[in-house]
């Protein structure tokens, strides 16, 4: 887009639109999919996330703290309790920390729907749950599913450029040409 001079800005805020696209797509499907809601799931969603932040940090998208990455925080985060330890009221209080992207609503359904990846590996339990929902109540208003439509507002910052108006020729496909070049 670059190469065709569109500002940096708006490349910036078109890629954080396409992120946001995909985040919300991804935290859909995982509170739909049991099948999705287990461990190696888990490591797969946040490798492949790690490869799109490396593309993103590689053409200098993310400038600053609050950056487009931001856009993908929820199933980040998602990913991360995937593979978090979540047999006790220790580990659930850890991931009342690292979770708090997701709301408290997202939180009970994956971990409801969690799927243990092998026979040693435990169901999360009742009292790990309650003890979530106890730190993290459920907010009235509060959506489980996050719209993929949602479309942020695009802004077009003013950039003055120097045209050289001699150095611009009108296509023939257009058939202007009763227009007279000065």
């Amino acid at each position: 887009m670059t190469s065709v001079s569109v500002s940096s800005h708006v490349i910036r805020q078109f890629v954080g639109q396409v992120l946001y696209f995909i985040n919300a797509s991804l935290m859909n499907n995982l509170i739909l999919r049991r099948d999705l809601c287990h461990w190696s799931k888990g490591i797969q969603i946040r490798y492949n996330l790690s490869q799109l932040e490396q593309w993103v940090r590689e053409r200098g998208l993310d400038l600053d703290e609050s950056g487009i990455l931001s856009n993908l925080a929820e199933i980040r985060q998602a990913s991360q309790l995937l593979q978090m330890n979540k047999s006790s009221l220790d580990h659930a209080a850890v991931i009342c920390e690292t979770c708090h992207s997701l709301n408290s609503l997202q939180l009970q359904k994956l971990l409801i729907l969690y799927s243990p990846a092998s026979e040693y590996e435990e169901r999360v339990s009742q009292t790990v749950i309650k003890y979530i929902l106890d730190q993290r109540p459920i907010e009235p208003g509060v959506k489980l599913m996050m719209d993929p439509n949602k479309i942020k507002p695009l802004t077009f910052p003013f950039e003055s450029k120097d045209v050289d108006f001699s150095m611009i020729s009108i296509p023939s496909g257009l058939k202007l040409d009763f227009l007279e070049q000065y």
